[in-house]
């Protein structure tokens, strides 16, 4: 299953190795930021491709202003070619605004100590007006074995802007393209444009009726929980559902504090449903999504997670 997610934090595979136009170009940009074209952006993909080093490729975007978002981000990208690293921090995030804590960077550090990898970070001008981003940058200078390249596009260049488009689009051609994606199994595709679009009752519920089978199917939990985490907290607490997601997630994770976190939001969200009951069978046996998954059966599935 395309992942959108995942192609945005993944060196592609190049093989046009032609392009070789700059030799030297990875040396003389690494720890900098450095403004590209499409032509040196080719360049210095052929020769990282090449140079055979662990790159992790992130394409910033506009939302990455929040520290959360961008943290999670950056530990997914890392934990593609070290999948036990960035434990803790993920544990600290607990949602796109979270700021991780020194101690918590500190370990990031030590768990980074001896892996050869380098960073580049595309689009970094979204960042550029955000008091944290230089802090971002020292901490990635005083790394020994970690290198990183910023990426600075001379004109304002989002991926997100381009589905900011589809205001344009009447609302038959939206219904169309939605049910094309959902058809063709793209529904990340389709949740991108739905969160792009602010549409996050609708996101909300793609994600309830897909979710438990994208982590059954073992695909990566973090990026459920990346998901998840676009769904403001308002929202996201009031569907105990989503938030059963979110515990099982971190659960994968093996995120005992994030999973006791999301267990007690959806469980203090179905007691919320009590009120609409006369007695506790009767609360048990509430239809809490259009799956016709019930109380009793959802509270089943948080206490699985908790033993």
């Amino acid at each position: 299953m395309h992942s959108k997610f995942q192609k945005s934090i993944v060196l592609p595979d190049l093989t046009d190795k032609h392009q070789l136009t700059r030799i030297g170009m990875l040396n003389s940009a690494r720890g900098k930021i450095t403004s590209f074209d499409h032509t040196e952006k080719s360049s210095l993909l052929a020769e990282i491709h090449t140079s055979g080093l662990n790159c992790v490729w992130i394409n910033l975007d506009a939302d990455d202003r929040d520290q959360g978002r961008f943290w999670l981000k950056f530990v997914a990208g890392l934990r593609k070619f070290h999948p036990d690293i960035g434990k803790e921090l993920i544990g600290s995030l607990l949602d796109h605004h979270s700021q991780p804590l020194k101690p918590v960077l500190l370990t990031l550090t030590h768990e980074l100590d001896q892996q050869e990898i380098l960073v580049v970070l595309e689009n970094v001008q979204f960042l550029s007006g955000q008091t944290w981003w230089k802090f971002v940058q020292e901490w990635l200078n005083q790394s020994l074995t970690m290198k990183w390249i910023g990426l600075q596009a001379d004109h304002q260049d989002n991926s997100i802007s381009e589905l900011n488009g589809l205001e344009g689009v009447n609302a038959d051609q939206y219904a169309n393209l939605s049910t094309r994606l959902i058809g063709d199994q793209e529904w990340l595709e389709y949740l991108h444009i739905l969160l792009s679009k602010k549409e996050f009752e609708l996101a909300g519920e793609l994600l309830e009726e897909k979710g438990e089978t994208w982590l059954e199917k073992g695909f990566d939990p973090l990026e459920l929980l990346f998901w998840l985490r676009e769904i403001p907290s308002v929202l996201l607490n009031a569907r105990p559902v989503l938030c059963w997601l979110g515990a099982k997630a971190c659960h994968s994770l093996e995120l005992p504090l994030l999973v006791n976190y999301y267990s007690n939001a959806a469980e203090h969200s179905l007691s919320s449903l009590s009120r609409f009951s006369r007695n506790q069978d009767e609360w048990f046996t509430i239809e809490i999504n259009e799956g016709g998954m019930t109380v009793g059966e959802l509270l089943e599935k948080i206490n699985q997670l908790k033993q």
